[in-house]
């Protein structure tokens, strides 16, 4: 990266009562805009020049330089965010970057325990509650959204994310209990998420994240109960679009393709077949030839979270590295 290609700077500044966590973005061009207030280039250069160091930019610094300089917001700052499905692996990765974009998280989680990603949101700077919650009762979705607005007075975002995973199988081993406990997690959770916060954003909007998966795509075998139940994500996206674009909210979906992550891993060792990890199949087939992880998916989650995707949806983002293309 040249050095005035693009500079980031991302730091706290400490004052006697809180911690605001701030970006500074600067690029070469006419202008520097840092929330909407021009500053010339000519000057951010000569900041740069005097206040970077081997511990990067201070904040103090910046504004004793020119006391122009305002704030670029936190993409998320003071938005609340139920994240199901958040005690490991993506959703905990979720919870933990909408945290440092300033968002209150509401982590849901039905086996497992929340605590962890608790702390991991606390010391990304920003707060949360664990509401232990089975997706597919609509009773408890419904105490989930109570609980949300409880502690934190709004729910501007929902990112339906809990899922069960299966084992690979001939489709005849199959099971109609196995099939239908897939469907009632994966498809029946989020259809019970988002009944239980429409109250909450009708008035106001919000945004609604819905995960689905690239197996859909990809024709995968051995797992037909779960690639029908993530296609059938994609097709309750594009419905609840239209339905609640009235009111202002967007729906959308990402679908990831295999990600390294407790679950993901869990998967892939447990498998029967194909008998070697699925990376040495699928990085060569990938355009981005490298394995995935939680934190890959982080930045299309901020985007539709976000007011930068206000005039976005009913859309699928297929986030695999270019195993597929849709």
């Amino acid at each position: 990266m040249r050095e005035w290609e693009l500079a980031v700077a991302s730091y706290w500044e400490t004052k006697s009562d809180r911690k605001d966590q701030c970006k500074i973005v600067i690029v070469e061009s006419a202008i520097v805009r840092l929330l909407g207030h021009p500053v010339k280039t000519g000057q951010a250069r000569s900041g740069f020049r005097k206040f970077h160091g081997n511990t990067g930019w201070r904040l103090k610094h910046c504004v004793e330089y020119d006391r122009r300089v305002r704030r670029i917001e936190m993409k998320l700052k003071d938005k609340v965010a139920i994240i199901t499905g958040a005690a490991r692996g993506i959703g905990a990765a979720f919870a933990v970057g909408f945290a440092r974009e300033g968002a209150k998280i509401v982590i849901c989680s039905d086996i497992l325990d929340g605590k962890e990603t608790v702390e991991a949101v606390k010391k990304a700077g920003s707060q949360a509650i664990f509401v232990r919650t089975d997706v597919r009762k609509q009773d408890q979705c419904d105490a989930l959204a109570r609980a949300a607005m409880d502690r934190f007075g709004s729910i501007d975002i929902l990112v339906n994310n809990a899922a069960v995973l299966v084992t690979l199988k001939p489709f005849t081993e199959v099971t109609t209990e196995e099939w239908m406990h897939v469907m009632e997690v994966n498809t029946a959770g989020p259809f019970h998420c988002t009944k239980a916060v429409f109250p909450y954003m009708k008035e106001k909007g919000g945004k609604i994240i819905n995960m689905s998966s690239a197996v859909i795509f990809e024709g995968v075998p051995g797992m037909p109960h779960y690639a029908a139940s993530k296609g059938a994500i994609v097709a309750f996206t594009r419905s609840m679009a239209r339905e609640l674009g009235a009111y202002n909210i967007n729906v959308n979906t990402i679908a990831p393709g295999f990600t390294h992550s407790a679950g993901g891993d869990e998967f892939d060792r447990n498998k029967t077949f194909p008998p070697v990890p699925l990376d040495e199949i699928q990085i060569p087939l990938k355009c981005i030839k490298k394995p995935a992880y939680p934190e890959d998916l982080v930045g299309t989650a901020v985007f539709l979270a976000s007011d930068d995707s206000r005039f976005i949806t009913g859309q699928l983002i297929l986030n695999d590295g270019g195993l597929s293309f849709h």
